[in-house]
């Protein structure tokens, strides 16, 4: 089964968001945090090569870089 890693300073609306955009979203699950940005970016994408996942890469949200970052993961 396919899976992403991804990053967010607002876990419910990134959810919210990945819920609405794969309906066979599974397991959502949050596997770190709170840390900053650079930090959830370099654990996510280690992360999602350890996992064998796709990674969000960012690309979705655009929060504070000193808002408190959480790393999450889920399958589809």
């Amino acid at each position: 089964m396919p899976c992403r890693i991804g990053i967010t300073s607002d876990v419910s609306t990134a959810k919210e968001y990945w819920e609405s955009e794969i309906s066979r979203l599974r397991g959502w699950d949050i596997l770190g945090g709170p840390m900053s940005r650079d930090q959830a970016a370099d654990i996510e994408a280690s992360t999602a090569e350890n996992y064998g996942c796709s990674a969000s890469g960012c690309r979705i949200e655009a929060g504070a870089r000193d808002a408190q970052w959480y790393i999450y993961h889920f399958f589809y």
